[in-house]
């Protein structure tokens, strides 16, 4: 198998030659570290990864002007600060329901966007999974009203909540729908819902403002022809099930810190989704021995790999204060244990 059928028969639950390595995000630091000058897509191809993804906020998806040498406001009003890791939006332009029903929302079919990735599908195309991240617009909506507000929002003002919802997912549908058309074998639909020790909000809102959302972007990207990985950092547990009976095709990250266990996922619903991820990247990744990479890579394909459906990457990213060497032995340590049959069980 090529790396793109490798990744996407390991996504469709299956079996493929060797358990897929991926990322979503890989810092130019950790970049440059293993392979000096080189950039992602050079990267992606000298270190052999199965699929290459584009990240909206970093790919130019969305344009932003630049108020000083830390914040930007963005095309939705947002303004944003800017720091080691990257971006946090600290005001939004929505205060009331008048606002949001007189709010008209970013063109997602303005010319500018999908630049950067479709440089990846010219590039990449049938070699390796071209992934389109994105999100299906809570995060949108929350950043419009700022997130402490929106999630009070939720139970006091539930009006202003789907009406934000709405022009959110409206753009995030749009979007996704012409990444596909562009060429994105998978789409990944972000917008984090928990926090290490719980959710954001309760099981029930979440079923009732985010959930119909979600499964209608799902949906359309599915119907489109692509498939569809869902991230969320955090505890998951409360809300999995409503993730899986969406049909969604994946579940990332599944941070072991905050009770993920994927043994017990896999045991749940590995017949059923494709799990991505578990590699810890706060302590692990970033402060362990290369022998405990290996051991932990070693032990996740053991637990999560066998029978397919199982895809390695980290637990969220690899930001920049991961070891670039125990990045690379994660790498070497999934080519070396991943290989079906498998010789772990």
């Amino acid at each position: 198998m090529n790396s793109a059928e490798r990744f996407l028969t390991a996504l469709h639950g299956e079996v493929p030659d060797r358990v897929p390595i991926f990322e979503l995000y890989i810092h130019p630091k950790i970049i440059e570290a293993l392979v000096p000058g080189a950039t992602l897509p050079d990267f992606v191809d000298f270190m052999e990864l199965d699929a290459i993804s584009s990240l909206w906020m970093v790919d130019g998806t969305i344009n932003e002007t630049r108020i000083d040498d830390r914040t930007t406001v963005d095309e939705w009003g947002i303004t944003w600060r800017y720091g080691a890791e990257g971006r946090a939006p600290i005001e939004g332009p929505i205060k009331t329901l008048e606002d949001a029903r007189r709010y008209i929302p970013p063109d997602p079919d303005a010319p500018h966007r999908l630049k950067t990735f479709r440089e990846y599908v010219d590039r990449f195309k049938g070699k390796k999974a071209v992934i389109y991240q994105s999100r299906y617009g809570f995060m949108w909506a929350a950043d419009l009203r700022r997130l402490d507000n929106f999630l009070m929002d939720l139970l006091d003002n539930p009006r202003l909540a789907y009406e934000l919802l709405d022009i959110a997912n409206d753009f995030a549908v749009r979007l996704a729908l012409n990444a596909v058309r562009a060429g994105a074998d998978v789409v990944v639909f972000g917008d984090d819902v928990a926090f290490k020790t719980g959710l954001m909000m309760s099981p029930q809102a979440f079923e009732e403002f985010l959930l119909p959302r979600f499964t209608r972007a799902v949906k359309a990207v599915q119907a489109e022809g692509a498939l569809c990985i869902k991230h969320s950092d955090g505890n998951l547990w409360k809300i999995l099930d409503m993730i899986v009976n969406t049909g969604v095709d994946g579940i990332n990250p599944l941070e072991p810190i905050a009770g993920m266990d994927i043994s017990e996922v896999k045991r749940k619903y590995g017949d059923r989704i494709c799990l991505l991820g578990n590699i810890d990247c706060g302590e692990l990744l970033s402060h362990g021995s290369a022998d405990e990479v290996e051991q932990t890579v070693k032990e996740t394909i053991r637990v999560a790999a066998p029978s397919g459906g199982y895809i390695m990457s980290s637990s969220n990213s690899i930001h920049s204060a991961v070891k670039p060497e125990n990045y690379r032995v994660m790498i070497k340590a999934t080519k070396r244990y991943g290989e079906y049959p498998l010789q772990l069980i």
